[in-house]
């Protein structure tokens, strides 16, 4: 058909009880030649399709109730939202309304598995358990071609386990539980520059004048945590980041129906090489900064935590304090190893 070809077969294990039983292997398919149009592609003239108001029964749950089917589906290579997946394997079960999906793929460098429950079962709000894994995907790629926009870079590894009502897409957002654990790995953040905000903090304490714009990006070796969904929320409490100037911990939300940020970062400079401006950082050597990082994710905005802005003042001048100290206690140490090897070398 087009240019798949499909192979395989096919069997009706009960008539009456309309069992069927398959086993299908495709090699290629592009699903994105057989949607509609996009907006943009349709037909000015073409009267415009007012927005869902979320509240539409998303699934024909009558005939998912109906399904009495066992089967394996392979794809060498398909392409579907402009996602480009290769070696997918699909197995299915489905019977008196619960459905159970297995799927493996290869996409984008890295690999995903995947297991799905669909409780459809009569006199019961419809609901789903999701377990799903990435694992060495390149998030940039990924992201190009779904969003066109990668906000973030590196290698992704990523782990859900998660639960909802799929009734309505606003059942969904209310009703989705569980925590997605991700790891980022040699990657960028965009609409964020830890590096400049920390400058501007720096100079606000000081009473200068503030830094220039810079671009709004932030390298890092490691980027990790845990977002823990429930009422419409993304949660998280456990954010940590690395770079070679900076580490950095952190925690906040996420409403999930507008994409409104709401994060507290606290870096801490840990290293002053020339990267991202890290001599202009060295008065602020080990000096924790909070930050505030607000908006949705494309409008991202980070600025200084007013009410930490008077302690940093205090903090660099203990971190000086302790550093000189620090100087003093290793120099004396120094002498000390050095007056001992001399009488060592004076007695032999």
């Amino acid at each position: 058909l087009d240019n798949s070809q499909l192979q395989g077969n096919l069997q009706i294990q009960d008539f009456q009880r309309q069992a069927i039983a398959f086993h299908l292997g495709l090699d290629q398919i592009d699903l994105d030649r057989y949607l509609p149009p996009k907006p943009a592609e349709a037909e000015e003239s073409q009267p415009t399709t007012p927005p869902a108001s979320g509240d539409e029964v998303l699934l024909p749950f009558d005939l998912l109730r109906s399904l009495n089917i066992n089967g394996t589906l392979t794809v060498g290579k398909l392409k579907v939202a402009n996602l480009k997946l290769d070696d997918i394997s699909v197995k299915i079960a489905a019977q008196n309304g619960q459905i159970k999906l297995n799927k493996a793929a290869k996409l984008y460098q890295g690999t995903y598995s995947g297991n799905l429950t669909l409780d459809a079962q009569p006199n019961e709000r419809p609901h789903v358990h999701i377990e799903q894994n990435l694992r060495a995907v390149k998030a940039s790629p990924l992201l190009i071609d779904l969003t066109g926009d990668d906000r973030i870079s590196g290698t992704a590894n990523i782990e859900a386990k998660l639960t909802a009502d799929v009734t309505t897409l606003n059942s969904i957002k209310q009703t989705l539980e569980g925590p997605i654990g991700f790891q980022f790995l040699n990657g960028q953040l965009k609409g964020v520059n830890l590096g400049h905000a920390l400058r501007q903090a720096k100079a606000l304490y000081k009473g200068e004048s503030l830094p220039e714009t810079e671009t709004r990006l932030t390298d890092f070796a490691s980027l990790q945590g845990t977002l823990v969904a429930n009422n419409g929320m993304l949660s998280n409490n456990d954010l940590q980041m690395e770079s070679p100037l900076l580490r950095v911990t952190g925690q906040g939300n996420v409403v999930m129906s507008t994409q409104e940020i709401d994060f507290l970062l606290t870096p801490i400079v840990v290293g002053t090489s020339t990267g991202q401006g890290g001599k202009a950082l060295e008065e602020l050597y080990g000096v924790p900064i909070p930050l505030k990082i607000s908006g949705q994710l494309g409008t991202l905005k980070v600025r200084p935590d007013e009410g930490a802005l008077k302690g940093i003042a205090k903090a660099v001048a203990k971190a000086k304090a302790e550093k000189a100290k620090a100087l003093a206690k290793a120099k004396l140490e120094e002498e000390k190893r050095r007056l001992r090897a001399k009488a060592e070398e004076e007695k032999r």
